[in-house]
């Protein structure tokens, strides 16, 4: 987006809306605002300077990590912006069978779990030149938050709008170390995707045992002339050639 504004001039200070005929015999070459990212264009003869160029604020995506916890509603957003934010989404998972004649095949088997992860600190001061506009905590408050929910496996939904991430996670890894006067507490997070598992009911026709089947119970019992030698005495059981067990 290309921006054109009428400049103020007025003891070194530039702003937008109006132009100072006065002050521009000053001026003998383009001024760059460093901290608006623009340029003063001074036009010879015509009495007015413009302001050229996109305002860096107007393009500029502002970048918020908030964590909060999914049963509790408790939330905590990083106070301190890292560098770089590492988003590795899940391989996929496959089956590999060889079949004679053809080779290896693979088989799809769905997705592995995605993991985010940065490095940044936690201050011991709030400062406006790299901390957020938020509610300052200690650094060990955050610190003790972040192990709690590593302990427990507590839910997080990790939102950063910025790069549309809006996803339920974990923390897998959780680690830090206290450096400065201030007390502040360098810290590297990994978090992992968390995947809702719900079984299904699966009714089955028939039942377990066959009605039509007899159990122990239902059988009849044997005679006791076929356990008995005759003579009124219980006698040997015999093996079906008729001869007594040995």
């Amino acid at each position: 987006m290309k921006l054109e504004l009428k400049a103020i001039l007025s003891a070194g200070s530039l702003g937008a809306g109006r132009a100072l005929p006065d002050v521009l015999p000053q001026l003998g070459r383009d001024v760059v605002i460093a901290e608006a990212n623009l340029s003063l264009r001074r036009f010879p003869g015509s009495g007015l300077a413009y302001l050229t160029g996109a305002p860096a604020d107007l393009d500029r995506v502002k970048v918020e990590i908030t964590l909060k916890d999914t049963e509790t509603g408790t939330y905590v957003d990083i106070p301190v912006i890292p560098e770089k934010i590492s988003y590795k989404e899940g391989d996929q998972i496959t089956d590999d069978f060889r079949i004679v004649g053809l080779g290896n095949v693979a088989f799809p088997g769905g997705a592995g779990l995605d993991s985010l992860s940065w490095q940044s600190f936690f201050p011991g001061r709030q400062d406006a030149g790299y901390c957020r506009a938020v509610e300052f905590r200690k650094p060990a408050e955050y610190r003790e938050w972040l192990s709690g929910c590593k302990d427990a496996g507590t839910l997080l939904q990790v939102i950063i709008p910025a790069w549309d991430i809006n996803k339920t996670m974990t923390v897998k890894s959780f680690s830090w170390d206290g450096q400065g006067f201030e007390g502040d507490i360098y810290y590297s997070l990994e978090l992992q995707e968390y995947r809702k598992v719900e079984p299904k009911e699966v009714e089955v026709g028939g039942t377990v045992n066959d009605p039509a089947q007899k159990t122990p119970e239902d059988r009849p019992a044997v005679p006791a002339d076929e356990v008995n030698d005759g003579a009124g005495q219980a006698g040997a059981a015999r093996l079906p050639t008729g001869r007594p067990a040995e």
